[in-house]
């Protein structure tokens, strides 16, 4: 039996027929290898190969049979953010994780999974054939758990790709399903259903340059502001530094009559 968080302390048991059902999401059980032994050759063989370059599995954030990984850089920062997420007042809302590929930024991300596993019902998107309404219908079955408004629980989502649908970023057609979804089930909630964690491989450079679209207000330009900054803080904690950022306007600025 599994188990995630309930929507007052403590955790509750996931009927099996819906555990089964959610195949896209690869999610981490709130008791998750707390119950029954666990091989300790296993346990190793995933530590070695971790460390040898392997992408990291759930067993290797346990602390019980391996040395406590290591908290990245901008991993106090991501768990800031997502708390200030957890009482937004909308239904669907996320933090972004940019990341130059090979710098550890999906270790970071399950890294913080495994960190709200109690708090918070964690799922990471299983990328392939990836189905965006099969996957949005799966997340909202996982917040509301049952029929009774109870057992709800805001879901943190992450999702690290960076494919896309008919030229968009998944992300946006996702959120767009979810949307979606939530409304097709009546479901009116005070707190977030969804908190979608999104990485983004991303290969940065060293002066980094943003064109704003024309007749933006200052409060929009100050938000474009405060979300770089907040994506430059994260980056420069770790492997790569932005030494230069220009924002620059569009030649059909608000200015221009």
């Amino acid at each position: 039996m599994s188990f995630i968080p309930s929507s007052k302390s403590g955790i509750i048991a996931v009927p099996a027929e819906l555990r089964d059902s959610l195949s896209c999401l690869d999610i981490v059980w709130s008791d998750m290898f707390e119950r029954g032994e666990i091989n300790p050759e296993e346990a190793r063989q995933h530590q070695a190969d971790f460390l040898k370059g392997a992408p990291p599995k759930w067993l290797n954030f346990h602390t019980s049979v391996n040395s406590p990984l290591v908290e990245r850089d901008g991993f106090n920062d991501l768990i800031k953010l997502i708390e200030k997420r957890k009482g937004k007042r909308s239904l669907i809302t996320d933090v972004s994780l940019r990341y130059q590929s090979g710098s550890g930024g999906s270790t970071l991300a399950m890294q913080v999974l495994w960190r709200f596993r109690k708090d918070l019902r964690c799922a990471r998107v299983i990328d392939s054939d990836l189905d965006t309404k099969k996957l949005s219908k799966q997340v909202v079955d996982l917040f509301l758990l049952s029929n009774e408004e109870q057992n709800r629980k805001t879901v943190l989502l992450l999702l690290d790709t960076k494919e896309k649908i008919n030229d968009l970023p998944v992300k946006n057609v996702l959120w767009e399903d979810l949307i979606d979804e939530i409304h097709k089930r009546g479901i009116n909630t005070y707190t977030p259903a969804v908190i979608i964690l999104n990485c983004i491989p991303t290969d940065f450079t060293l002066t980094d340059t943003m064109i704003l679209p024309p007749k933006l207000s200052e409060g929009e330009i100050t938000k474009i502001k405060e979300k770089l900054l907040q994506q430059i803080r994260l980056q420069r904690k770790g492997h790569w530094k932005v030494t230069k950022i220009n924002l620059l306007h569009h030649k059909d600025s608000r200015d221009q009559h």
